[in-house]
């Protein structure tokens, strides 16, 4: 799992890289319809990202390499 989550986060790091960059017309002036599905890729990407860290987490916890610490949170 570790492994697979590592090969996955490795490109998807990469094309977030580009394409935050191509957002802010690093590579020339973007139509803006091309900025929308450049917003589109970064908010998925991103969630993708969120899950397969969190893929890494559990494989962590699993292995002992990590402590989950629970406490009371008072949430007012």
């Amino acid at each position: 799992l570790a492994m697979v989550s590592h090969d996955l986060r490795t490109p998807l790091t990469a094309v977030l890289g580009v394409a935050k960059l191509a957002q802010i017309d690093a590579f020339g002036q973007m139509p803006e319809t091309a900025k929308e599905k450049l917003s589109q890729i970064l908010t998925n990407g991103d969630q993708l990202l969120e899950l397969i860290n969190d893929l890494l987490d559990i494989e962590k916890l699993e292995a002992g390499k990590m402590q989950l610490l629970i406490e009371e949170v008072n949430l007012r």
